[in-house]
């Protein structure tokens, strides 16, 4: 193991691979189980469950972001590694998705209006997704949002390094705000998913996300693997219970609980990161950490892309198969996770797929490229001389 160097660190990343399954089991959710306004203790579970993937990776954004100590190069690092692969995923969806998905021919999902480039750009100018099935890459803005106010962010978070007080103080008075929050469904702060709803608590779980891990060595020890997923499963089942007593008098259940953004969105998260940095030792050399940090490498491209994986296992009827084999064997209440678990699975499968495709034609394409700039410059320097 010599040979090997570890350049990341494999809990963080393993982190990242929980977090992609978060998001393929939390989508899969929304389209085999959920009915807006209904309670069902096994959906509810598994909805609060995954939506902690969100919160998870603005911590994990701040693990590293206040590192940087140029704002111009972390601005082009996410240019080169977050804006413009979401730019070539907007042009892909915009012209093929009709063709791949709703069966038009190649000629009709090419051929756009006016109209729809003039939506496409605002969308685009107002950070917000352009169509509804990219409607997945909300993230993504508000993650470009973040980078915008960093200098800010790193004001503050130079103002609390200096004294373990503050970092305190800072962690429980966000973390009651965020409650006090829940308390009012949300009616207080009204946090939402989009732009100036969302980039507040996303601010805040980013400064957590730092805090955590500068001092990730207070949470090291053999016990806290097990306790902190005791404290993770125990609270997502608190946090059904709240939903089930927070019906309406119009019979309506709230549901705000659940969302990224309540008090559970910071405590969720934080039980799993204690989990990831004791489950396994980030920084040995081990085969199974490459392994890890291999596989999270495309975390990126898989967040990218899942979305029409999903979109596909529903037009193409698989979703009802899955369903009709989960129920007919199963409870309701077991073929509930029967059926999220399979869709779950084969889309990871499907997407896991569709990202080695696209890495292998862009690895052709810049193999290519740069055969040719050789050529290029040495027939530029026969014709010199």
């Amino acid at each position: 193991m010599k040979s090997l160097t570890l350049k990341r660190n494999a809990s963080v990343e393993l982190l990242r691979l929980f977090g992609i399954l978060m998001i393929l089991g939390y989508h899969n959710i929304q389209v085999d189980l959920v009915i807006e306004g209904t309670y069902h203790f096994s959906i509810d579970y598994l909805t609060g469950f995954y939506s902690d993937c969100v919160p998870m990776f603005f911590m994990i954004m701040g693990f590293y972001l206040f590192q940087k100590t140029s704002y111009l190069q972390l601005i082009q690092k996410t240019i080169r590694k977050i804006i413009l692969p979401t730019l070539l995923l907007f042009a892909a969806y915009f012209y093929l998705y009709d063709w791949i998905i709703n069966g038009q021919t190649l000629y009709a999902s090419i051929h756009r209006p006016l109209s729809d480039y003039l939506h496409m750009i605002k969308s685009l100018l107002t950070f917000q997704s352009p169509y509804p099935y990219t409607n997945h890459t909300w993230y993504l803005f508000l993650y470009v949002l973040i980078v915008l106010l960093f200098p800010a962010m790193d004001g503050l978070v130079k103002y609390l390094d200096q004294d373990v007080r503050r970092e305190k103080i800072f962690l429980l008075s966000t973390l009651l705000l965020f409650m006090i929050n829940d308390v009012f469904s949300n009616e207080f702060l009204a946090f939402s998913f989009h732009t100036t709803g969302g980039v507040f608590p996303a601010f805040i779980m980013v400064i957590w996300g730092h805090i955590l891990y500068r001092h990730r060595n207070i949470f090291m020890h053999k016990w806290y693997a097990v306790l902190s997923q005791l404290g993770f499963f125990g609270a997502n089942l608190i946090r059904t219970f709240i939903v089930y007593h927070r019906i309406s008098p119009d019979g309506v259940w709230d549901t705000q609980i659940k969302a990224w953004y309540s008090s559970f969105g910071l405590i969720c998260p934080t039980l799993l990161i204690i989990f990831a940095f004791n489950i396994i030792d980030g920084q040995k050399n081990t085969r199974l950490n490459h392994t890890i940090c291999l596989l999270a490498k495309i975390n990126l491209p898989m967040y990218l892309l899942h979305q029409i994986c999903l979109d596909y296992l529903t037009s193409s009827g698989f979703r009802i198969r899955s369903a009709a084999f989960a129920y007919s064997h199963f409870s309701e209440t077991v073929g509930n996770y029967v059926v999220v678990a399979i869709d779950t699975f084969v889309s990871f499968i499907l997407t896991l797929i569709l990202v080695l495709l696209v890495l292998g034609v862009k690895n052709i394409i810049l193999h290519t490229f740069n055969f040719l700039k050789p050529a290029a410059r040495s027939d530029k320097s026969d014709h010199t001389h």
